[in-house]
């Protein structure tokens, strides 16, 4: 009964501390899945395949009973090729522990973390190993092989900036190369502490050419795998609207009122000698930001704090932006009055009365979509994340529409721009007058004639045809 009593139990704690999987077998070929992981293996080609979202469960721990949790592929000496698909982005301690037959292992691009002893003594066989762009740490003893001399480590290739690496998190006694990127991050210190975690090692240090990233996370190691900014990041850094900082892409960081504007100054080619003489009080001639805050005085974008300052320095508000953006589009021939009634937010009442129309302006054209369904926190401090959030949108808007100018050829017209979406009917035209002449209407490309019925794809100029009376 006692015997029972004790089984029983045992399994309780297993089952309080493994999370749900499912195990089957056939034919040698097994397969493993706990929650959102799946591993398969394929007797024929001797190959594990590890696929899902997300992080791998740890392995090895060993309860306050004594029991330790194996992982499945733990002592597996029949596994010889090792293959973490797209979407894992961390691999469980001692998920490969003492499979000492392995003799590749591939790693993908969304891989951030490698736990500790992940593969400890288990690379006795492999010849070469690369690791991503995207890995920021490789824990303790992860790769470390405690069974001799690695006689079959060639190299290790670098796709990106260097990981953390705890103590021997890579190979012991290793004796090869190691290729790494042109990147200014791989310094002499860098390389010196890689080479104290491996013990006994020979070391040969190659630069080879920087990779192509393919991911944005890959650039930016501070960046959350699937994180809900990514894809704005990615627009944003693409269209060099907005760079890194000193400590990656800083998502969370807090924006300033002169990186905003810097931001918006640098979605065009500009003039900067038309706006010499526009400076605040509290801007210096030699500050970073200085010909970008000149520019947008000068275009009526940014009137400032007050008292002839800018507000260098200070954090900026999420209607400050809103503001920015409707008069940046004023100036380029937006009509920004036409906003949209934002009375359905719990906290309308909280916009400034300056900045009402900055915002309705930005729901109206989707730049601000509210930070849930109900508020818009317009007073909120903007970070990094949120501002790329707002200009991706905001260029998404700008790349479906289309400008028309009305050239009037010395002519009088009551319009003299107008915008379209692409690929829609350009609507009933203005008639111009011009004393001495009859219009003739619109004409595009010398031979073209516009009506209301013309579809345009690109900006366009129509010029007003005048035959004289």
């Amino acid at each position: 009964m006692k015997k029972l009593f004790s089984i029983i139990i045992c399994m309780l704690i297993v089952t309080s501390i493994i999370p749900f999987a499912a195990y089957s077998e056939d034919n040698g070929n097994w397969y493993y899945e706990e929650h959102s992981i799946k591993w398969s293996f394929n007797s024929e080609t001797q190959t594990i395949t590890v696929s899902g979202n997300g992080k791998m469960a740890d392995y090895g721990n060993i309860t306050s009973n004594g029991l330790v949790i194996p992982g499945p592929a733990n002592g597996n000496n029949n596994i010889k090729h090792v293959i973490i698909e797209e979407g894992i982005t961390y691999i469980g301690k001692h998920s490969f522990y003492n499979c000492k037959n392995i003799e590749t292992i591939s790693l993908p691009d969304s891989l951030r973390e490698i736990g500790e002893q992940a593969f400890v003594s288990s690379c006795g066989k492999l010849e070469s190993l690369e690791i991503p762009a995207g890995v920021r740490k490789i824990g303790c003893c992860a790769f470390t092989s405690f069974n001799g001399i690695m006689e079959n480590m060639s190299e290790i290739k670098f796709y990106g900036n260097p990981p953390q690496i705890e103590d021997y998190g890579l190979f012991l006694d290793f004796r090869g190369i190691v290729y790494y990127p042109p990147f200014s991050s791989w310094t002499k210190e860098v390389k010196e502490n890689f080479e104290n975690n491996v013990s006994d090692a020979e070391i040969i240090w190659k630069e080879w050419p920087a990779p192509e990233l393919d991911h944005i996370e890959e650039i930016f190691l501070d960046l959350e795998y699937g994180a809900w900014y990514i894809s704005s990041v990615d627009h944003v850094y693409n269209e060099k609207i907005m760079k890194g900082t000193d400590n990656g892409f800083s998502p969370n960081m807090k924006v300033s009122r002169e990186q905003a504007i810097q931001i918006l100054y640098n979605l065009e080619t500009r003039n900067d000698s038309l706006y010499t003489d526009q400076r605040f009080l509290d801007v210096p001639e030699n500050h970073w930001a200085s010909r970008a805050i000149k520019w947008a005085k000068g275009n009526g974008i940014v009137n400032g704090t007050g008292n002839g300052n800018f507000g260098l320095g200070e954090p900026l508000t999420r209607e400050q932006l809103a503001t920015m953006l409707a008069n940046y589009d004023k100036t380029i021939g937006f009509d920004i009055e036409k906003g949209k009634d934002v009375t359905s937010f719990y906290d309308h009442t909280t916009i400034s009365d300056w900045a009402k129309v900055g915002i309705e302006y930005c729901v109206e054209i989707g730049i601000i979509k509210g930070t849930d369904k109900n508020t818009l926190n317009p007073k909120g401090e903007a970070t990094r994340a949120e501002i790329a959030q707002m200009m991706s949108n905001y260029l998404n808007y700008h790349s479906g529409i289309i400008k028309i100018v009305f050239n009037a050829d010395k002519g009088e017209c009551d319009e003299s721009t107008r915008f379209v979406a692409k690929g829609e009917r350009l609507g009933e035209l203005p008639v111009p007058t011009k004393e001495g002449y009859e219009f003739d209407g619109w004409i595009y490309y010398v031979h073209f004639t516009a009506t209301a019925d013309t579809v345009f794809e690109v900006d366009m100029e129509l010029l007003a045809k005048w035959v004289k009376k």
